[in-house]
């Protein structure tokens, strides 16, 4: 499936790990998998597979573990969406550097620890929900402005 670029099968009862399918349509730009029972950890070879993501959606599933590094690589991402699953292991530092983002949900997730300040850095940011995610500090100066 070299040809797809929109692939969304959300609400579609998956029930597997992240399906390796997808991983070989290098020319998806827009990818939800949301609200399916989709378990096990984010690859972490997405970001080199799908580079060209612009809208990543894998909320409301069973994937845990923690956010992979190498999605801080998806540089033309705009909206990514990771809420409500089982993720640990706090906000990674690398979502600071992901200049283009206006939409981040990791809320509802079991993340803890504290709001990293680059979050600050997303100048482009429009909505931000961290509900739920056990963090345990205030919102950084530079964001709240």
């Amino acid at each position: 499936m070299p040809t797809v670029t929109f692939m969304s099968l959300y609400l579609n009862f998956l029930n597997s790990s992240f399906p390796e399918f997808i991983l070989k349509s290098s020319n998806i730009t827009y990818l939800d998998l949301s609200q399916n029972t989709l378990f096990g950890p984010l690859p972490e070879s997405l970001a080199e597979k799908l580079p060209n993501l612009r809208y990543l959606n894998l909320s409301a599933n069973g994937f845990s573990g923690r956010i992979p590094p190498s999605f801080g690589k998806l540089t033309m991402l705009q909206d990514l969406r990771i809420a409500t699953n089982k993720l640990i292991g706090g906000v990674p530092q690398f979502l600071g550097s992901m200049t283009q983002l206006r939409i981040l949900g990791i809320g509802e997730n079991q993340l803890s620890g504290p709001i990293p300040p680059v979050l600050g850095r997303l100048q482009m940011l429009q909505r931000l929900d961290i509900k739920s995610a056990g963090l345990v500090s205030s919102l950084p100066r530079s964001s709240a402005t």
